[in-house]
């Protein structure tokens, strides 16, 4: 360009752009809903660009469940990180006897940048269990240290037993000579429920 008669060179300099996963974590949601909408927590691209360029395309799906638009219920293979800020990207899970889930992806932008990694999808369980440590033919009551349902007071949670101990049994009075079927985390908290220990030569049969 010319300031005066004087001719000047005017440079210009093009940066390409950056394309980086900077938030990257499992993603997680608690027992008992299906579902969850992913955030920029779970997966979030650092750019110098527009983030609706920056894009996700799913490579190996989760085997559990499956990715939706929020509006319309579509599932969605494709998405942009503007969609994962705004919450239009949900994960449902279909197999509901599965607690986990993963899937793979590939992170792209217009200068073809791209990032390929994996996310595993956790569900959080509500009940936490310990190891319980008893002598044989003794009786011990368990505790909410134990197993613990707290995060779901209110709702009563019933405990059913599908499968017994095989060195004892669970009851509700540790004089009894038959197992419980089922019992409440109330039951617990008041030291009801009790882990029977059988003697060494139960276990061995003799």
């Amino acid at each position: 360009f010319s300031v005066e008669g004087h001719s000047r060179a005017l440079i210009v300099k093009l940066k390409p752009l950056d394309l980086a996963l900077e938030n990257h974590t499992t993603i997680e949601y608690p027992q008992g809903k299906t579902y969850v909408v992913l955030t920029r927590k779970h997966l979030g691209a650092y750019s110098n660009g527009n983030r609706s360029a920056i894009t996700y395309k799913i490579v190996s799906g989760p085997e559990n469940g499956t990715f939706y638009w929020v509006a319309g219920e579509k599932e969605a293979k494709q998405f942009t990180q503007q969609d994962i800020d705004e919450g239009k990207i949900l994960y449902a899970q279909l197999n509901m006897h599965s607690y986990k889930d993963s899937f793979e992806f590939i992170m792209a932008n217009t200068e073809k940048g791209v990032v390929r990694n994996r996310s595993n999808i956790i569900v959080k369980p509500l009940v936490t269990a310990q190891p319980v440590i008893v002598e044989t033919n003794s009786a011990v009551p368990l505790t909410p240290s134990q197993l613990n349902a707290s995060a779901l007071q209110g709702s009563t949670p019933r405990f059913l037993i599908t499968s017994t101990p095989a060195y004892g049994r669970i009851s509700l009075d540790p004089m009894a000579n038959h197992s419980a079927t089922f019992f409440t985390f109330p039951d617990i908290i008041r030291g009801r429920v009790f882990y029977q220990a059988f003697s060494v030569e139960r276990e061995q049969g003799t």
